[in-house]
C-alpha cells in the first residue's frame, strides 16, 4: 500500500507533470482527497447517480455522515430528484395569519396541505 504523503508528494506531481494537468489550482495543491473528493461528487451527480449508500460502499465509509460530507449534491440532481419523485406539485397558499391555531391545523391536514395525496 502507498502511504499518503508519497502518493501526494512523488506520484501525484509526476503523473500530473506527465498529463500536463496543473499540480495545483485556487484551491490549493492536487492532493488524492480532493480526486476522490470530485470523483465522489461526479458519481453523485452523474446523469445516472449512485445512491448514497452505493457511493457509501463504494468510498469504503463506515457512517452514512462520511459520504455526506465527502460529495456535494449540485442542486440540478437536487431538482431533478425532486421532479422524478413528483414532489413539485403545486400547493395551495397558507391561510392568512389571523385563523386560530385550531383552524390552522384542521386547515393544513385537510385543505392546504396535498401530503397525503
Amino acid at each position: 500500500m502507498v502511504g499518503k504523503d508519497y502518493l501526494n508528494n512523488k506520484i501525484l506531481p509526476a503523473r500530473c507533470r506527465k498529463s500536463g494537468v496543473p499540480q495545483s489550482d485556487s484551491h490549493g495543491p492536487l492532493t488524492s482527497h480532493r480526486a476522490r473528493a470530485t470523483i465522489a461528487t461526479q458519481l453523485l451527480n452523474a446523469r445516472e447517480p449512485l445512491t448514497l449508500a452505493d457511493l457509501q460502499q463504494w468510498l469504503g465509509h463506515k457512517h452514512p455522515a462520511s459520504t455526506r460530507h465527502y460529495a456535494a449534491i449540485l442542486q440540478r440532481t437536487l431538482t431533478a430528484a425532486h421532479k422524478k419523485a413528483r414532489l413539485l406539485r403545486p400547493q395551495r397558499p397558507l391561510p392568512p395569519p389571523h385563523h386560530s391555531s385550531r383552524s390552522l391545523r384542521r386547515g393544513l391536514s385537510n385543505e392546504w396541505c396535498n401530503c397525503g395525496s
